[in-house]
């Protein structure tokens, strides 16, 4: 319901697995996940591990423009309308890390295809 709410409203801004490579130069990558997860599944490469309940404690390490992002996109949803709050220009997302995560690894095997260029995930 959230996330339709979402799309609906337009409350946070979002971003599509396929358009994150053009932004990654652009933004600061805010990972909210807690670290052990971010462990555990892997991250972008440069992205900032800023739990979600430590947000708020922490907003001077980030800067410019921010993408937001989680396991599957609550948090970051969360993270996104805290930074919003704060001032931030901020997205988030779509699907979160562990759809970004899937859609590389199935790209990665098709060695043969066309492979769109893409943000690489860190296991």
């Amino acid at each position: 319901g959230m996330v339709a709410g979402n799309v609906v409203d337009g409350i946070v801004d979002t971003v599509h697995w396929d358009d994150l490579v053009d932004l990654e130069d652009e933004v600061t990558i805010v990972d909210c996940r807690p670290e052990e997860m971010r462990e555990e599944t892997g991250w972008f490469d440069g992205s900032l591990n800023i739990p979600l309940p430590e947000l708020r404690d922490c907003l001077d390490e980030i800067s410019g423009p921010v993408l937001s992002h989680c396991k599957i996109g609550k948090s970051a949803y969360f993270s996104s309308r805290v930074l919003e709050q704060h001032g931030f220009d901020v997205r988030n997302l779509d699907g979160g890390f562990s759809f970004y995560n899937e859609i590389e690894k199935d790209w990665r095997a098709r060695e043969d295809e066309y492979n769109p260029p893409i943000l690489p995930a860190r296991e």
